[in-house]
C-alpha cells in the first residue's frame, strides 16, 4: 500500500480499543492502527493474538478499502473533474502584450486572483 499521509480513523475502532482487557493491548492495538495507516506497516509479531484477529479481520480491511477508495477517487477526478476555466495561453498572450493583470482578469471574465494563480500570470516573462 505505500505511504498514505492521512487515514479514516473510524468510531467503532475506538470500541474495539476500549474492549481490549488490558491497557497494554490497547496500544498495541492503537500503535497498530496508526502505523498501517500512515506507513502501511505494523509490527505483528510484537501483537497479542487477539490484538492480532483484531487488528487483521476488523480494521486492516477497512484501512485498505478506503485508502483504495480514496485513490481511485483521486484518478477519476484527474480525468472526470471540473475543467479548467483559465486560459492560462491567453493570460500570457495578453500579460506579455503589456496588459496589467487587473485589466486581463476584466477583459477575460475571471477573478484577479485567477490571473495571479495561473500559469500564465506566472510565465509571463518566459
Amino acid at each position: 500500500m505505500g505511504e498514505a499521509k492521512n487515514f479514516v480513523f473510524y468510531q467503532n475502532w475506538r470500541d474495539y480499543i476500549k474492549c481490549l482487557g488490558s491497557q497494554a493491548d490497547q496500544l498495541q492495538l492503537l500503535t497498530a492502527i496508526m502505523d498501517y495507516g500512515v506507513t502501511g506497516e505494523y509490527d505483528e509479531l510484537s501483537m497479542s493474538p487477539m490484538v492480532r484477529n483484531t487488528f487483521a479481520t476488523m480494521i486492516k480491511p477497512a484501512i485498505d478499502r478506503s485508502q483504495k477508495n480514496y485513490a481511485e477517487s483521486v484518478e477519476y477526478g484527474k480525468t472526470h473533474g471540473r475543467p479548467r476555466t483559465i486560459n492560462d495561453d491567453a493570460i500570457r498572450d495578453l500579460a506579455k502584450g503589456g496588459m496589467k493583470a487587473e485589466a486581463i482578469a476584466k477583459e477575460l471574465g475571471i477573478s484577479l486572483t485567477s490571473v495571479y494563480h495561473s500559469d500564465g500570470w506566472k510565465n509571463r516573462k518566459s
